[in-house]
């Protein structure tokens, strides 16, 4: 929704709204990728019994 800012009249910012886009992304990529490894390990503790 943020990005929709960048559309003016005179056209539009392409160059911001991919900025933008990308510092957006980047914090839940990060936590994503460093919460996989538990994720994981979860799921496999958790499938085996004994």
């Amino acid at each position: 929704v943020g990005a929709l800012a960048f559309i003016t009249s005179s056209g539009i910012q392409y160059g911001q709204i991919s900025a933008a886009i990308v510092l957006s992304i980047t914090p839940t990529l990060a936590l994503a990728l460093y919460a996989q490894r538990y994720l994981v390990e979860g799921l496999s503790l958790g499938a085996v019994k004994g």
